[in-house]
């Protein structure tokens, strides 16, 4: 049994958990296949939700077959859907920031994906 003095639980930081995810390193866009070797290669189909309930199916997709530029993204433009996010706008967003697929999210994620990108 351990107890904190309370001067020492207020100097612990509790930082706020981040809303989305990137694609991890050696992580594989779900749409090219092609390995991610950075924190920085792409975003994953994921969100905490303000309540701490999370949603997203896991999928994860590189900035290129994001944008729409990759072959891949191309040939089957609805595996991604038509909510997408720039690197820019996840990197604006900070611990803020998250996507998922629109089949992924509720009527209350889609206005709040659309609050966020304005």
């Amino acid at each position: 049994h351990h107890t904190m003095e309370m001067k020492e639980l207020r100097s612990k930081s509790f930082e706020p958990r981040p809303a989305g995810k990137v694609l991890q390193p050696k992580g594989q866009c779900s749409l090219c296949l092609r390995l991610v070797f950075d924190f920085t290669s792409g975003v994953i189909c994921r969100r905490r939700r303000d309540d701490a309930s999370m949603a997203g199916c896991g999928e994860g997709f590189c900035w290129q077959c994001m944008s729409g530029t990759s072959p891949e993204a191309q040939a089957s433009p609805k595996s991604i859907g038509k909510f997408r996010i720039t690197k820019e706008a996840w990197e604006r967003g900070g611990i803020h920031a998250w996507w998922m697929h629109e089949e992924c999210m509720t009527i209350l994620d889609r206005r709040d994906f659309k609050a966020c990108q304005q």
